[in-house]
């Protein structure tokens, strides 16, 4: 399988912005856009039509909680746990 369209603009033209500035200053960018995405919901409905993945095979029970699929977050990202 090859890149999708997503990844190419990621690696070709996200990326190498992000590395021209500092990797806090991008950290609290990337961050506060994430916050203001999760409470728009036509964000959100937009985000679910291109990224969600829905299987029974991703399903996952973690302390009680039922998440239709895994999320992936780098460790430390979400310190102050404003993504939500």
């Amino acid at each position: 399988m090859g890149p999708t369209f997503f990844s190419i603009i990621y690696k070709k033209i996200v990326k190498p912005i992000f590395f021209l500035f500092d990797a806090e200053s991008v950290h609290n960018l990337v961050s506060f856009l994430g916050e203001l995405m999760g409470k728009s919901v036509t964000a959100t409905i937009t985000l679910e039509k291109l990224f969600g993945k829905k299987h029974p095979s991703l399903k996952q029970k973690i302390v009680g909680i039922d998440f239709e699929s895994p999320v992936g977050l780098a460790a430390g990202f979400d310190y102050e746990a404003k993504l939500t």
